[in-house]
């Protein structure tokens, strides 16, 4: 099995800003009532640029130096690992596999525990 990259790599940075586009308007949403988008982790580049190109700086978190890309347990690992609870209106974004993008927005979000991880050993907190 071999993936094309690249070519993966330029269908989300064309792809990626015209669903977020869609999704605020289908939810009568502006960006700035959103308090968190837990995007799929697949790379710190990546993430940074869509950060930049959406106009979400501070909302968008990244715990790729813990994990890396995870797959399909990014989303959410990242949602239990950001310390930060602020879930009033938040966007899960998941894309990648098989040119696929999928995208919903959250309210009120209530995640009871999150995780720690100490000396390789989880914990809940």
């Amino acid at each position: 099995m071999q993936m094309k990259g690249v070519e993966v790599f330029d269908f989300t940075l064309k792809h990626l800003p015209l669903e977020f586009k869609k999704i605020l308007e289908f939810a009568s949403l502006k960006k700035e009532e959103l308090s968190k988008l837990y995007f799929h982790q697949a790379n710190t580049f990546l993430l940074s640029y869509l950060e930049e190109k959406l106009g979400v700086q501070g909302k968008l978190p990244n715990n790729m130096k813990n994990f890396g890309n995870t797959s399909s347990n990014s989303i959410p690992l990242l949602i239990s690992d950001t310390k930060d609870q602020d879930y009033k209106n938040v966007m899960l974004m998941g894309f990648g596999v098989g040119f696929s993008i999928g995208t919903c927005i959250l309210e009120n979000l209530d995640c009871s525990c999150s995780l720690i991880y100490k000396n390789n050993e989880l914990e809940k907190r």
